[in-house]
């Protein structure tokens, strides 16, 4: 009696670890249509003029330079998954980081017809005065 009351609950508990477990869709890095900020690139240019906050450092710390930070556009256009790859100061990468995660939902990408989860990646250029320059 033991051993099939064993044999059961061994097969329970493994059928309910396997429908618990997510799973995690693909992030596609090239895709047939890209992802797109709503209203176009001139329209994110201005968007992170406006809302990026140089933090307050000390005149000796604020250089020109460019940072690039990378996100998942989601199959809704919303954004996830917020890193900075190559940084300038962690006030500023934090500061770049917060802007990304304020962002209007994107146009999604799509593969083959179906939305599909895509990674972005942003470069941000910054002039000696500590101010966006550009965004590609």
């Amino acid at each position: 009696m033991k051993r099939p009351l064993l044999f059961l609950t061994f097969i329970l508990f493994s059928s309910l670890h396997v429908f618990s477990q997510e799973k995690e869709e693909e992030v596609f890095l090239f895709v047939q249509d890209v992802p797109a900020f709503p209203a176009g690139d001139e329209a994110m240019n201005a968007f992170f003029k406006k809302n990026v906050k140089y933090p307050n450092l000390p005149k000796s710390a604020v250089k020109e330079g460019a940072l690039l930070a990378s996100f998942i556009v989601e199959k809704d256009g919303l954004v996830s998954d917020v890193k900075v790859i190559k940084g300038m100061s962690d006030e500023l990468n934090n500061e770049i980081i917060r802007v990304i995660k304020t962002m209007p939902r994107w146009i999604p990408g799509t593969q083959n017809g179906k939305r599909v989860r895509v990674e972005q990646h942003l470069t941000f250029k910054f002039s000696p005065k500590g101010k966006v320059v550009s965004v590609q």
